[in-house]
């Protein structure tokens, strides 16, 4: 008991005789410092960003706005069946338009290959039924008369052309030889584009009535001075004959 108490005295004697530190005193820095770091806290969880739905409200039936119309208001039948039979009317009438220039160009093309013959044969006539007149059997006796042809197709007039048409002249047949071809084809030609030209429909254009019109004289212009050639050229022979 009597060292404990020794031992207390020395070491309390130490703390004694060691100087006192003063306590640290807060100042405003610190204390600034103190608060500009809060607590920790934990992280606020993020809300997740989920695609926004739009919601369809259905309007009420009184602020409801009026029903639009239609982009394309119905069609009349009457109109409609008016407006597609003016379509086909105006299709038929630019096809007569086509119809007549490809007539036109067929003309021009036979009209331009085609040379008038110097010489043409006729079938042989029988012997004439009076002095002054010859004329030609319907079957002939078989024989071929080449006669040359006299008056070239330039001479030939819309007067020659009215003439021929009540023409008391000679008429003799054209023999089908190798000689007469060419005049026979281009003869059938001209009645072929005749034809072609009576079948095209006006549909009531005037236009194409007149176009028409003007085409057919022109192709049956040729045709009369092919006729008017070859029989010139055989009236030509038979005055030649009788004198």
């Amino acid at each position: 008991m009597g060292k404990r108490a020794r031992s207390n005295s020395r070491v309390a004697a130490q703390r004694q005789s060691q100087p006192q530190q003063p306590t640290p005193v807060p100042t405003a820095a610190s204390s600034q410092t103190t608060e500009a770091r809060p607590a920790s806290r934990p992280p606020t969880p993020r809300p997740q960003s989920t695609p926004q739905q739009t919601s369809t409200q259905t309007p009420s039936s009184s602020s409801s706005p009026p029903a639009a119309e239609p982009l394309h208001p119905p069609v009349d039948p009457e109109k409609l069946a008016s407006a597609a039979t003016t379509i086909q009317q105006r299709w038929r009438i630019h096809k007569a338009y086509k119809t007549l220039d490809d007539v036109c160009h067929r003309f021009e093309d036979v009209k331009r290959g085609f040379v008038y013959p110097s010489v043409i044969d006729f079938v042989k006539p029988s012997p004439p039924k009076s002095s002054d007149e010859m004329e030609v059997d319907s079957k002939g006796d078989g024989g071929i008369v080449s006669v040359r042809a006299v008056h070239p197709p330039s001479d030939f007039t819309e007067a020659d052309q009215e003439e021929e048409e009540g023409s008391t002249k000679p008429k003799g047949k054209l023999a089908y030889t190798s000689t007469n071809y060419s005049l026979h084809q281009y003869a059938d030609s001209l009645d072929k584009l005749l034809l072609a030209l009576d079948a095209i429909e006006s549909w009531g254009d005037a236009g194409v009535r007149k176009r028409r019109r003007e085409e057919v004289k022109m192709v049956e212009h040729e045709a009369a001075r092919v006729d008017w050639y070859w029989r010139e050229a055989w009236s030509s022979y038979c005055q030649s004959q009788s004198s």
